[in-house]
């Protein structure tokens, strides 16, 4: 699914029933209750405090810490959720906290006063997942995460948090990269296809790429597209053939066996696991 909401005991956040990439494919949002708890981000173990919300980017893993049994709620999303518009993509791409850093992580503590909205928030996402099937609870499930974003993006604009949202040149370069990507990825997969239309040279925009998010114009690339290939196999009535046209493949047959590849599952296999 596109969206959920989990609520992790016994210091185990590894979710079976989500695809095998989740921790590469989805935006996640921890949930930290009054009693705090530890975890390892990216291998390293870290103290996430009481009352806060935790953002964590596409690619970066999270795994138990022995010993731990305090809990915690994990809210999931994939960029198709969160992005029903080009606005709501820029957004979504420019929003510090959900890009890939060398940190892994931004920590947002909320004041004693949010307690009861911490567990209002936590109930009504767990009631918009339970109903998923109906299209006002998807409405509900969007808002809410829209909201929790857009709560972040406010109250992270404080000084001790400005490094995360520095407007600088170089941030907004990538920022428009992967706006282009979005757009443009069913057409266009070359890196100097982006560059020359950011007017910067290759070798540039792979590095400013790589320091900002620690992966190369490619991988981005690849990623948006592996996004675009989920999107229009779990979405829609058209053909699996019809979607490989479209992506640009050759044959139904060239697609198949690029997509089961890169995920380990056939697109036939991954409609009918996936489909609403």
């Amino acid at each position: 699914m596109e969206f959920g909401i989990r609520e992790i005991t016994s210091g185990d956040p590894v979710v079976s029933d989500l695809p095998q990439d989740w921790q590469d494919s989805l935006y996640k949002i921890l949930f930290i209750n009054e009693s705090g708890c530890s975890l390892r981000v990216n291998g390293k173990k870290v103290e996430l405090e009481p009352l806060s919300l935790v953002f964590l980017a596409k690619g970066i893993g999270i795994a138990p810490c022995k010993g731990e049994s305090r809990i915690f709620q994990m809210l999931y999303f994939s960029q198709g959720f969160a992005a029903r518009t080009e606005d709501e993509l820029s957004f979504l791409l420019s929003f510090g906290p959900l890009q890939k850093s060398l940190q892994g992580y931004t920590i947002l503590k909320l004041t004693e006063q949010y307690s009861s909205y911490y567990h209002l928030m936590v109930s009504h996402l767990e009631m918009a997942r339970c109903n998923y099937n109906r299209a006002i609870y998807r409405d509900l499930a969007f808002n809410m995460v829209r909201q929790i974003l857009l709560m972040g993006h406010i109250y992270l604009q404080q000084s001790e948090y400005a490094p995360v949202h520095s407007a600088d040149n170089e941030s907004r370069l990538v920022s428009e990269f992967r706006i282009l990507v979005q757009k443009s990825v069913q057409r266009e997969r070359k890196v100097s296809g982006y560059a020359d239309q950011l007017k910067v040279s290759q070798r540039k925009l792979t590095q400013i790429t790589k320091r900002i998010t620690g992966r190369t114009p490619k991988e981005l690339i690849n990623e948006h597209l592996g996004d675009l290939e989920k999107r229009m196999l779990a979405d829609g009535d058209r053909s699996i053939k019809q979607i490989a046209w479209d992506l640009g493949f050759r044959d139904v047959n060239n697609f198949s066996a690029s997509f089961s590849k890169r995920f380990g599952i056939s697109p036939k296999e991954f409609r009918k696991k996936w489909r609403l």
